[in-house]
């Protein structure tokens, strides 16, 4: 189950390092283009949305592995 944590991680971290980099280029899309309420109020509720659902998603695969696991036992 460790290693499998392990070998999932880094690619959460990409995913969210990935996002930020996103949410720096739309934020500056948005207050080149003078629309930065449209950043604020969808922009940046969408980007904290997508990688809590990222992190809640690969944590409840871990717990069903984590239960899989110790059934076959």
């Amino acid at each position: 189950m460790a290693f499998y944590v392990c070998d999932e991680l880094p690619t959460l971290l990409f995913f969210t390092v990935y996002t930020a980099v996103l949410l720096f280029w739309a934020e500056l899309y948005y207050i080149a283009s003078d629309a930065s309420q449209v950043y604020e109020t969808m922009v940046q509720p969408l980007d904290s949305a997508v990688n809590l659902c990222a992190y809640v998603l690969l944590v409840a695969l871990w717990v069903l592995s984590a239960t899989v696991d110790r059934r076959s036992v």
